[in-house]
């Protein structure tokens, strides 16, 4: 059986769904501080164009992705890609 590779995005920083219980958003904001808390296109795009077409992209990680503005962009560039 082969492994899956995968890269999980985090398209932002600070989640407004607050799931206290699960998701740790008050350690994660302050490791990252209050600047770049949102993933530009630009960056998704070099991020995306380094890695092989054969990684599996998950919208996931410790934020709703459409907290990001750009999301549904980046979700559209990701499938192009394929």
């Amino acid at each position: 059986m082969a492994t899956v590779k995968a890269l999980d995005i985090c398209t932002a920083i600070g989640c407004p769904c607050n799931c206290l219980k699960y998701c740790p958003q008050e350690v994660i904001v302050e490791k990252y501080g209050e600047s770049n808390r949102v993933m530009s296109m630009d960056v998704f795009k070099k991020i995306l164009d380094n890695i092989p077409s054969y990684v599996r992209i998950v919208f996931s990680g410790w934020v709703e992705p459409f907290t990001n503005p750009n999301c549904i962009d980046m979700i559209k560039y990701a499938y192009s890609k394929d």
